[in-house]
């Protein structure tokens, strides 16, 4: 079974002050979530990939968003920036 390498080296998220203190419950999975976004987006392709700055945008969220479906949309809107990309 081949294994692959994905690095990411920093991913920054600006959150309103609304949602301050779900800021460590976000960036507790958000990782897991982009990184999986990230192998859906690149499967069965080869080689190095290199993206050096990607915006997800502003997403708009109810007051009463779990800090897990934030996560769902921010790697959902990851993802889907890397496959206008990637193709």
């Amino acid at each position: 079974m081949r294994t692959h390498d994905i690095h990411i080296r920093n991913v920054t998220i600006r959150l309103p002050r609304s949602a301050a203190g779900f800021a460590s419950q976000i960036a507790g999975g958000i990782g897991n979530d982009i990184l999986r976004s990230v192998v859906e987006v690149t499967q069965g392709r080869r080689g190095a990939m290199r993206v050096e700055e990607l915006s997800a945008g502003k997403i708009a969220a109810s007051s009463g968003a779990s800090p897990e479906r934030l996560q769902q949309q921010i790697a959902g809107r990851v993802a889907a920036e890397l496959r206008k990309r990637f193709g």
